[in-house]
């Protein structure tokens, strides 16, 4: 399992992924599967690169590439809009 604490942790804790879980973690991948990774196809480039490179982290580390789906079903609103209206308001 590689999971991710929602929590930060500080420079001197090195425990940034766990092979145990813990409430709250985002799970990356467990028993042999990998999550399902969303963008928008609305997004930056720079953004659905950002997930392609995740993806293929998440296989350097468990052997599997994590799935990327590329929709704009699923998302009402790319981030960076969302942060752009926020800023404005």
């Amino acid at each position: 399992m590689v999971s991710l604490p929602t929590a930060a942790r500080a420079l001197g804790d090195p425990k940034y992924m766990s092979d145990a879980p813990s409430q709250g973690d985002f799970v990356l991948a467990a028993n042999g599967q990998t999550a399902t990774l969303v963008v928008s196809d609305q997004d930056w480039p720079g953004v659905m690169r950002a997930v392609g490179d995740l993806s293929q982290d998440v296989g350097r580390v468990t052997g599997h590439d994590a799935a990327v789906m590329k929709s704009g079903a699923t998302a009402k609103e790319p981030l960076h809009k969302s942060a752009s209206r926020d800023e404005s308001e």
